[in-house]
């Protein structure tokens, strides 16, 4: 992954991952993040391959992987496209999971979901 600080601000790109005790090395260098873009996998680890675990993140890694970083802010990406291939077959079913785990976890971290196309400032 990126990190990036520009005018106070940092944001954090995660790339393609698996959750690791990474994320919490990143905080304890960089302290907590403004921004975090994570991706989320709609696959089922249960009954994939123990490698996916390494290269993809699922919803509910990305919801400790933001905890671990301190994020302020997280922008989710990767569900929606060609990644339902490896799941149940939804291209929505990560956010989904995702939005439900949320609410279990940490409702007071904010997400933020956009369309392709959409911006957000922060």
């Amino acid at each position: 992954g990126w990190v990036f600080e520009s005018e106070g601000k940092t944001l954090f790109f995660a790339g393609d991952t698996g959750y690791s005790p990474h994320f919490k090395d990143i905080k304890a260098r960089f302290g907590e993040i403004d921004v975090c873009l994570l991706p989320i996998a709609s696959y089922f680890s249960e009954t994939s391959p123990k490698w996916y675990r390494k290269v993809h993140t699922t919803p509910e890694d990305a919801i400790v992987a933001a905890q671990d970083l301190g994020c302020k802010a997280v922008v989710p990406w990767g569900y929606g496209n060609a990644s339902w291939m490896m799941g149940d077959k939804t291209s929505h079913s990560a956010l989904f999971r995702l939005m439900k785990m949320k609410k279990q976890l940490n409702p007071a971290m904010p997400w933020v979901i956009l369309n392709e196309g959409e911006q957000a400032s922060f």
